[in-house]
């Protein structure tokens, strides 16, 4: 009985407490102003996207919203990496990240409410400096750049991105580039083979990435001895003050899974010569490295030359399921010729082993006054480079003989000694000389000239205008800097200021233009092929960038290769 009471009692205070609960809720949704929030969707933003690097990636989102979608209501920030890239309602970024998978995303934030929505999206920046292409070495806003077009798609030059993708710059004073390709390998294997001297010292650069190496950023003593056997190398400091690098391909053998590669570095350090010979084979790479100096002892200036270098006699190997391709390199002369700028006279010797350079007497019978070499090749004639000189405001040609060798029957004499007519070369002029062509190629001011060289060993200096730039639409004011030829040698790059400043001149604006020509050498003729305007700063110089060596445009089986 007494439980039936309690019971009941329980149950009314049950029901008190739900009658009290509902009235509490009731009242206290009659203090709140509820109403529906616009809900936004985002479409049209891939889940994937793939672009080369430095080219525009482009989004263009579409927008849906329960109550509205004007975007002038909303604020927007896309990420990439993490980075803040654009705050636009579309996306227009020019992706100028490393390569790699980048973790993306596009935030729409309703600036009434603060609510926010998110769409994720992934990027993958393809390295667009791993291809063949003109690479281009500016003065930018006091520093040295790199500027780069490539050649297998259509587009513009990306102007100074070395600083964007390494957050440091390359050097304050720009000098030459170089391309030496690599020691291991395939042809595609990049072991920093790209080569900037600036500041006076070497760059050590991935010709695919455009990145420094960061453990050895530049070619120094220290950096040799730790690829040479201790017994190999001399005692040749720091390499700090470099005034000449270049880059010559010895050997280049291919076949049935087998290669091998010699590669010959020369520097001129502190008036000091420095080679190192690096040979790549299956089996591992050795090196070899010489420190030398005239025999005089004096000072080395900024001149080497080999006596001839010429393409290798291609040939091929056919054993039973195995093809050997040889002979895809270059012969180089033994002999080096360079000059003594202390006791101003040429010397020469081997590009190898420990003896001192011996002066060549046989020149000193020619007075060269004040005259200097500027620059200095060998040529289609096996025996004959010549050299330009100049006094500072004069020039003249001399065509030598020399031996390649020890014991050839060839002896040093200058064959002929020419005077360059007046305004035909300057200071600021360039030089280039193809090794299978009569003739050899130069740039003054605006105009490019070729000079027969059959006719300076002949005695006579035959110099023709091939074009100027005022016949591309530049105005008299455009000089050209620097230029190239492709391995094929029927096209020219050429590095022109636009507002005719010379090398050592800086500029904060985009004054370096790209002209590509296409020369008819049977004619010594130039036709325009393209050009790429605001490529750089001031050019200083410029190459044609390759993944592959091609010897004079040919591949590994001899046959005729070449992308522009």
């Amino acid at each position: 009985m007494q439980n039936n009471v309690m019971n009941k009692l329980y149950g009314i205070l049950a029901l008190l407490l739900v009658s009290w609960s509902m009235t509490s809720c009731y009242e206290d949704l009659g203090n709140y102003d509820y109403r529906e929030i616009n809900e936004l969707s985002v479409d049209s933003i891939a889940a994937f996207y793939t672009i080369d690097q430095f080219d525009t990636l482009k989004i263009d989102p579409q927008f849906a919203g329960t109550q509205y979608a004007d975007t002038s209501m909303f604020y927007y920030v896309w990420e990439m990496a993490g980075d803040t890239i654009s705050r636009q309602p579309y996306l227009r970024y020019r992706v100028s990240t490393t390569p790699g998978d980048k973790y993306c995303r596009f935030i729409v934030t309703d600036k009434a409410t603060g609510v926010r929505e998110y769409t994720y999206f992934n990027t993958t920046v393809v390295n667009a400096t791993a291809a063949d292409g003109i690479l281009l070495l500016g003065d930018y806003d006091g520093h040295a750049e790199l500027s780069f077009k490539r050649l297998d798609k259509e587009g513009r030059f990306q102007p100074n991105i070395f600083y964007g993708l390494n957050g440091e710059y390359l050097g304050t004073v720009p000098q030459t580039l170089s391309q030496v390709f690599s020691y291991d390998g395939d042809d595609e294997t990049d072991l920093f083979g790209l080569c900037v001297l600036t500041d006076n010292e070497v760059k050590r650069i991935s010709y695919k990435s455009f990145l420094q190496d960061s453990v050895n950023p530049t070619y120094s003593g220290s950096y040799f001895t730790s690829l040479l056997p201790v017994s190999s190398y001399p005692d040749f400091g720091n390499l700090m003050d470099i005034n000449l690098f270049m880059g010559k391909i010895q050997n280049w053998t291919i076949g049935a899974g087998m290669l091998n590669k010699t590669i010959n570095q020369y520097f001129i350090d502190n008036g000091k010569y420095f080679y190192v010979s690096q040979n790549s084979t299956n089996y591992g790479t050795t090196a070899q490295s010489y420190l030398r100096e005239p025999e005089t002892g004096g000072k080395l200036s900024s001149f080497l030359m080999h006596v001839s270098e010429a393409e290798d006699t291609y040939s091929q190997i056919v054993i039973p399921g195995l093809i050997y391709n040889i002979g895809t390199g270059f012969t180089l002369s033994d002999y080096i010729i360079l000059f003594d700028e202390t006791e101003h006279v040429f010397v020469y010797g081997s590009r190898s082993g420990q003896t001192s350079f011996k002066v060549i007497e046989e020149f000193e019978s020619t007075n060269l006054g004040s005259y200097v070499p500027v620059w200095g090749t060998p040529n289609r004639n096996v025996n004959n480079p010549f050299v330009i000189m100049s006094d500072g405001s004069n020039f003249r040609a001399l065509m030598l003989q020399a031996p390649q060798n020890a014991g050839e029957a060839v002896a040093f004499r200058i064959v002929s000694d020419l005077n360059i007519p007046a305004g035909q070369m300057d200071e600021h002029s360039d030089f280039y000389c193809y090794c299978n062509d009569e003739y050899f190629y130069f740039t003054t001011g605006n105009t490019l000239y070729c000079a027969n060289i059959q006719a300076m060993l002949d005695g006579s200096w035959n110099a023709n205008r091939i074009c100027d730039l005022t016949e591309f639409g530049y105005d008299e004011q455009a000089v050209i800097n620097c230029f190239d030829f492709t391995r094929s040698g029927q096209y020219i790059a050429l590095g022109v200021s636009t507002d005719g400043k010379r090398k050592g001149e800086t500029s904060v604006e985009l004054n370096g233009d790209v002209l590509l020509l296409s020369i008819d050498k049977t004619t010594n003729t130039a036709s325009f092929y393209q050009k790429y305007e605001q490529a750089g700063g001031t050019p200083t110089d410029i190459i044609f960038k390759y993944l592959t060596h091609f010897r004079q445009g040919k591949d590994m089986n001899g046959a005729f290769r070449d992308y522009l």
